[in-house]
């Protein structure tokens, strides 16, 4: 990997870490979307990482901004099928 690759890389896991303390701080901070499933942007990357709040923090899924927020909406009922390539 190259030194630009890496740097991306430990960026994105550095923002990653600031989203997870900010939703362990305050989960219920962030406002419902769909349902019960909450979103948290991602500092400096079109990322969102979606989650619900029942006795612990529950991870739906960490999608791409530009798509289609259904998807989430989707994910909150259980496991869809990946799309076909």
């Amino acid at each position: 990997m190259r030194g630009s690759a890496k740097a991306l890389v430990l960026l994105s896991l550095t923002a990653s870490t600031r989203v997870w303390t900010k939703i362990a701080l305050n989960p219920t901070g962030y406002r419902k979307v769909f349902g019960e499933n909450r979103r948290c942007t991602l500092e400096q990357f079109p990322y969102a990482l979606w989650f619900k709040v029942e006795n612990d923090v529950i991870v739906v899924g960490c999608l791409h901004a530009k798509r289609d927020p259904k998807l989430a909406k989707e994910r909150r009922s259980g496991v869809i099928p990946l799309p076909e390539p």
